[in-house]
């Protein structure tokens, strides 16, 4: 199998003052090509920090990424959650958490919405994805 891209010991922190927040351990992990990853984990696991890192949208603060031969889409603006109407969370202090799935022509065929549920997503998304092969 050829490797699309990869990423070698990355790792994310943030510094406030003394404080330092770890929001993504080391962490390497060769993504394949023509085949589905999943990244899955509970909330605050650094899903969307690794997905930050590969997408070039934040810096690692160890470690390096290769080969990135795809794009990553962001919703800067909030343009695509005011559009599809996702809620925010925590107080309207955080974006919401809702999974679409599209077909292959991109019409929207799920719409699973939770904010408590978050390996709900994974599991109703894999059926969702089995049914349509």
């Amino acid at each position: 199998m050829e490797i699309a891209a990869s990423i070698r010991g990355a790792s994310k922190e943030y510094k406030t003052g003394d404080t330092v927040i770890t929001a993504l351990q080391p962490t390497t992990f060769d993504f394949m090509k023509k085949k589905l990853t999943l990244i899955i984990g509970p909330s605050g696991s650094g899903k969307t920090t690794l997905l930050s890192l590969m997408g070039c949208v934040i810096f690692p603060t160890t470690g390096e990424k290769h080969r990135l031969s795809f794009t990553l889409l962001s919703d800067k603006g909030n343009k695509i959650q005011k559009q599809f109407g996702v809620p925010k969370s925590l107080l309207g202090l955080l974006p919401g958490r809702v999974t679409y799935i599209a077909d292959k022509t991109g019409k929207v065929i799920y719409i699973f919405n939770s904010q408590i549920q978050s390996t709900k997503h994974v599991e109703e998304a894999l059926r969702i994805l089995k049914e349509l092969q």
